[in-house]
């Protein structure tokens, strides 16, 4: 509709700040078609990242689906215990979505699950630690986990868990390398627990713990992101926000872990 065009146009002009590689002087049919899928970014589970090329509408995605196949497993539970009746076709909804995510999104070459770029047929090129929002949601195999377990090296440096691999242009965006995510280093931890990984998971936890502490003692403030190559608080399109409750949520959670 006209209202969405004119929508998408304006998201386009107020990102721009936050950036700057687009173009300003562009036609506004481009402002809408190129905003409309930076506004689709913005509405998933990260914004912004450097994993959909720009076209976040043309891809399937990987962490969106596997809470997809979460909540199918759940929705199925819920249907068992309270008569609703719709207990099997749950099931078949989840079955399904397995076989797809393994067909499409499963990456045995790289042992990684990556999303699916669906307009041309093929895999994005950016490995992201949503592809372990698998384990979390219990969708991998065994086998696939152990894969996912010796890729963790890709994405983990000194100070935590990258958001991404290092690719060229992952500095321009925030939900990219080398920054840390608070909310993802709990998801890799559940996941890795999930499957067996303790020792995994407890390092992580140390070094999201160690981390936040340094940066406390030195700022007297937990930080929304963090740098996992350098330990400092992250950038990447604007500065990070002191004192967000999920750095605060996830601090506790790992200290729990690592006093267990």
């Amino acid at each position: 509709s006209h209202e969405t065009d004119e929508g998408c146009a304006r998201f386009y002009d107020d990102i721009l700040p936050r950036l700057p590689f687009l173009e300003k002087d562009i036609p506004e049919a481009d402002k809408v078609r190129i905003g409309s899928h930076y506004l689709a970014n913005a509405e998933a589970t990260c914004d912004f990242s450097n994993r959909f090329d720009q076209r976040c509408l043309d891809f399937c995605q990987v962490d969106l689906n596997a809470l997809l196949f979460e909540y199918e497993v759940v929705l199925a539970d819920f249907s068992l215990r309270l008569g609703w009746g719709d207990h099997k076709l749950w099931l078949e909804r989840n079955v399904a979505r397995r076989e797809r995510m393994n067909r499409y999104l499963w990456n045995e070459e790289a042992g990684l699950f990556l999303d699916y770029d669906f307009v041309h047929g093929r895999q994005g090129t950016v490995p992201a630690q949503t592809g372990y929002q698998t384990l979390v949601s219990g969708m991998a195999t065994p086998e696939q986990a152990a894969r996912m377990v010796g890729n963790l090296p890709l994405f983990e440096r000194d100070h935590g868990m990258a958001y991404t691999t290092d690719v060229p242009g992952c500095r321009d965006f925030q939900w990219a390398y080398p920054n840390v995510w608070p909310a993802m280093v709990w998801m890799i931890i559940a996941g890795l627990r999930r499957y067996g990984y303790e020792t995994d998971a407890r390092r992580h936890a140390e070094k999201y713990v160690r981390t936040a502490v340094l940066l406390f003692e030195r700022t007297g403030q937990l930080w929304e992101k963090t740098d996992a190559e350098t330990g400092e608080v992250a950038g990447g399109e604007y500065a990070a926000a002191p004192m967000m409750g999920w750095s605060a949520g996830v601090f506790v959670a790992c200290q729990d872990l690592l006093e267990s």
